[in-house]
């Protein structure tokens, strides 16, 4: 599954810390 970081955080903003803060 290749999708960006953004998209990661912006759909599961619990998984990690903000990436693109």
């Amino acid at each position: 599954k290749n999708v960006p970081a953004d998209h990661i955080i912006r759909v599961n903003p619990g998984l990690g810390p903000p990436l693109v803060s």
